[in-house]
């Protein structure tokens, strides 16, 4: 609302008056004091910490099939994990980590026999191999994620819900 002048108008004359008051005080801070709302502060502090934690994550050594999963931004699996139930949340961290009940990973722990894949018998049954290469799991991909052979890459950008039906249907003798 438009009021002319500031003369006569009560709610003006109070805004003046704090205004002189507000620029008659000394600020009390480290010099130079420029005055700064916790809004802008919050999101600096925000914007800080998301940088740092990508820049760690970019220069830890080793873990390529995280990487390649997650590209520059981990954070955002981390609200699906673990709000998600029990199960899904193993099942998509075995995912990410490369880390599951892989044949290649049970045979190193010598509970199986054969690191083979349990649905082709062509290759070394990895998380890699069953999310994108196994052409017997190919359909169901298909199925489940509309691509029969994704790249780690391209799970970045599919529904993590979607992910963890996949996974339950691979390792479905695993979830008992």
């Amino acid at each position: 609302m438009w009021v002319p002048g500031h003369t006569g108008v009560e709610g003006n004359e109070m805004a003046d008056s704090l205004a002189r008051k507000g620029s008659e005080t000394t600020p009390i801070g480290p010099e130079p004091f420029v005055p700064i709302s916790k809004s802008t502060i919050h999101t600096a502090f925000r914007k800080y910490a998301v940088n740092k934690h990508l820049t760690e994550w970019k220069n830890l050594p080793g873990m390529k099939h995280s990487k390649n999963f997650l590209g520059d931004n981990p954070g955002k699996w981390s609200k699906f994990i673990l709000g998600g139930n029990r199960n899904q949340s193993r099942l998509l961290m075995g995912a990410l980590t490369g880390h599951f009940a892989t044949n290649k990973m049970l045979n190193r722990m010598g509970l199986v026999a054969s690191d083979q894949c349990r649905n082709c018998g062509e290759k070394q049954e990895t998380m890699e191999h069953v999310l994108c290469e196994c052409d017997s799991l190919a359909r169901t991909r298909m199925r489940l994620l509309g691509l029969a052979y994704p790249t780690l890459e391209d799970y970045r950008h599919l529904a993590p819900f979607d992910i963890t039906k996949l996974l339950a249907n691979v390792f479905k003798d695993t979830m008992e």
